[in-house]
């Protein structure tokens, strides 16, 4: 979550917007989902194909938070909101 949340704020700062981040965190059925959503425009889908390596500079969070987490996705909104949800199975199922 702290890769996601600091990604939002980074986004906002190089566009230079002062805009809300919304952190959302549900812990049920054996699995913790993480969301977080901003309207500083999403993620630039060329960077998001390279996602760069583990010895780039930049791009290496998404890139560590993907093999980390059991579901990653994204999603941007016609209202210019987007968001970015993260899924962990708990170990053994339990929450």
């Amino acid at each position: 979550m702290h890769e996601i949340v600091i990604n939002a704020i980074q986004a906002g700062e190089r566009r230079n917007l002062e805009n809300d981040i919304q952190v959302g965190i549900i812990i049920e059925d054996g699995s913790i989902t993480g969301w977080v959503k901003d309207y500083f425009g999403g993620i630039d889908k060329d960077a998001l194909n390279k996602k760069g390596s583990l010895f780039s500079e930049c791009g290496r969070g998404f890139l560590l938070v993907e093999h980390i987490v059991d579901e990653f996705s994204f999603e941007s909104l016609e209202d210019g909101s987007f968001t970015v949800k993260i899924m962990k199975k708990c170990q053994g199922g339990q929450s």
